[in-house]
């Protein structure tokens, strides 16, 4: 039996609060985050799909867009595909997760798969392109992670 008297005030008394204020003060004292998905797309080569967004700085990046309110982040991104290159996109795997911790900001990158020819909206993409991974460290301008070497030996472009 345990010794009652070892478990902190504060914790014997948020037993007896109603469930949906200890969800609601959870979620008060919680840290909040955004969450944007970006996708890995490898062509038959095993090249990688970047694209130039208009809007961000560096331009360069993989395809990807913000995850909204209680939406699946496979199902965003698969959305942002079809709106910014005009392509159907199916989710294969997640491949990896990383937080950005001052702009509080979690990225989740999925392997996935287009039907169709890739063509840039414009708008929010404006050119893409299939890239060697030894020459996409120089085009993002930031180092190219372990994670995606691996991921592209996964689909045997070892």
């Amino acid at each position: 039996m345990r010794d009652v008297q070892r478990i902190p005030l504060h914790y014997r008394l948020f037993r007896h609060i109603p469930t949906r204020v200890r969800l609601l003060l959870v979620y008060i004292g919680s840290p909040k985050m955004t969450v944007g998905a970006s996708a890995i797309v490898w062509d038959l080569d095993g090249r990688v799909l970047l694209v130039r967004h208009t809007y961000r700085s560096p331009a360069w990046g993989f395809p990807s867009g913000l995850v909204g309110h209680r939406e699946d982040p496979g199902t965003a991104l698969e959305r942002e595909l079809g709106e910014e290159l005009g392509v159907v996109a199916t989710t294969d795997a997640l491949l990896h997760a990383e937080t950005h911790a001052p702009a509080r900001h979690l990225t989740l990158y999925y392997q996935m798969t287009l039907q169709g020819t890739p063509r840039y909206d414009g708008i929010e993409i404006d050119a893409f392109q299939y890239a060697a991974l030894d020459k996409v460290e120089a085009i993002l301008g930031t180092q190219v992670g372990g994670w995606l070497w691996a991921a592209r030996a996964a689909v045997g472009h070892g």
